[in-house]
């Protein structure tokens, strides 16, 4: 399925911040934002409807197999009083299983990708990319899931 049509902004926000900043708190950690449409003559959509068919299909085997489950990690962490540490962590994780995998749609479109500079989670040192950086084309994937009960694995 090819997807048409103006997508909206897309942005991630974490609890953290700088050195600089007087306190944490919510921050901006990545935007997205749709560009033009890419060139219809470069024909990438024949190039990539293969991978995405072939993708769709790994998909559905996975989700209807014998065992359509996968296992999510997660930290579990509270702010401690003086508003720097960690006063609990916990590992936890949680299996979920696929109920409902759509299509994926192509999207035909470059994206302009913007991740913010940010100490308590240095993504552009730990990743080695750019701030900002221009994806010609993707994928949307939507599904629907269901978490199952988190056990914790440390401490």
């Amino acid at each position: 399925m090819l997807l048409n049509g103006i997508q909206p902004p897309f942005g991630l926000q974490t609890f953290g911040g700088n050195l600089d900043s007087a306190s944490l708190g919510l921050t901006p950690l990545i935007d997205i934002t749709q560009g033009p449409l890419i060139n219809p003559l470069l024909a990438w959509t024949d190039l990539l409807k293969p991978l995405a068919v072939e993708f769709q299909t790994l998909l559905n085997n996975w989700a209807t197999g014998p065992n359509p489950t996968a296992r999510q990690v997660f930290l579990k962490q509270f702010q401690d009083v003086d508003g720097i540490h960690a006063c609990v962590q916990q590992i936890t994780y949680a299996d979920y299983a696929i109920n409902l995998l759509p299509p994926l749609a192509i999207l035909p479109y470059s994206f302009n990708v913007a991740i913010q500079k940010v100490y308590t989670h240095p993504m552009l040192t730990e990743l080695g990319t750019a701030a900002a950086q221009v994806v010609n084309g993707g994928f949307l994937l939507t599904e629907n899931f269901t978490l199952g009960v988190p056990k914790v694995l440390w401490p």
